[in-house]
Order: C-alpha cells, then structure tokens, then sequence
C-alpha cells in the first residue's frame, strides 16, 4: 500500500534530467518529457545537435542525481 500524496523522490517530473541505464543510449544523458503508458516514458535525447524523442521503458533510465528536484 502506497498513499497517493506520497511521491517517491526518484519520479522524474517533466524537464528532469535522467541518465540511460540500459539499452543502445546507455550512458546518455536525456530529459524526461511524459509518461508513455504505464511502462514507458517519452525521453527527449540531443544527438548530433538535434533534438530527438524516443519511448524508453521506465527500467531503462533513472533520474539524474544532479537534477533540481
């Protein structure tokens, strides 16, 4: 049982920065965007000097420890 206003601090919000842990972009650093069902999530990726957004399963990144939040 998990009480609904308590929010585990390791739940990225939009804008967060998270690292890849696992995957082809393992190691990249990426900014969570928004849920994508109830295992993904949309990661916004700089590759290359361009924006990309890519579907990433929720156990294939954490949130960044140097993120504000």
């Amino acid at each position: 049982y998990k009480p609904k206003d308590i929010v585990d601090p390791a739940t990225p919000y939009p804008g967060d920065k998270v690292i890849i842990t696992e995957g082809a972009f393992e190691g990249f650093q990426a900014i969570f965007t928004e849920p994508d069902g109830e295992a993904r999530s949309m990661l916004l990726l700089n590759l290359i000097n361009k924006e990309i957004k890519h579907s990433v399963k929720n156990t294939e990144f954490r949130k960044d420890r140097k993120s504000t939040r």
